[in-house]
């Protein structure tokens, strides 16, 4: 499972977590086709009501107007490419960290407690993968701390059985014996 962790916090992929990426860009490209229709009926309508150009002909201002329709799609697809390569940089250091959280919540789900996440140096998110990593520290100090008072626990029932051995009737055994086996699995699934 470490080696896993290790391999994420060296992804080489940009599209890491596509439903949130393609997603993302997808609302942006969106904005930016609807922001050059309306630059390019405010044009337009500046143009038909424009009073300079009243000595053109029709066939002149539809020549502008072509022009200015040609130069406003170079500009926005260049404007698109760009937001969509910057898109998926930004997008891939905010879910890169997301996507090495979830699978580390997934292996301490599991048991572990001795992962230690550390992000990339341009990675977002530091602050949330810090307060995360406080959290599994605090969880396995807690949890070594309480199996430290349950072998104390299973140390005190050891003495008691063996000092009174000789004297302890079948029931009294078996639920000693009950107890000590729940002590002993008790945090037989975590690794800390």
């Amino acid at each position: 499972m470490k080696k896993e962790l290790e391999k994420l916090l060296q992804r080489r992929t940009f599209i890491i977590k596509p439903e949130i990426q393609i997603k993302y860009l997808i609302i942006t490209i969106i904005l930016i086709a609807l922001t050059g229709i309306a630059v390019f009926f405010y044009v337009n309508l500046t143009i038909a009501s424009s009073t300079k150009l009243e000595n053109l002909t029709l066939s002149d201002i539809a020549m502008i107007k072509d022009l200015i329709f040609k130069s406003m799609v170079s500009v926005l697809s260049i404007i698109t490419l760009i937001v969509i390569i910057e898109g998926i940089l930004f997008l891939h250091k905010l879910t890169g960290p997301l996507f090495v959280i979830e699978k580390m919540m997934k292996m301490i789900s599991e048991g572990d407690l001795t992962l230690q996440l550390k992000l990339r140096k341009g990675d977002e998110l530091h602050s949330l993968a810090e307060e995360f990593q406080n959290m599994v520290n605090s969880l396995n100090k807690n949890i070594r701390e309480e199996k430290i008072v349950v072998e104390n626990i299973k140390n005190q029932l050891n003495e008691i059985i063996d000092v009174s051995k000789k004297g302890l009737d079948k029931e009294f055994q078996e639920k000693i014996d009950s107890i000590q086996l729940q002590l002993s699995k008790l945090y037989s699934k975590y690794k800390i």
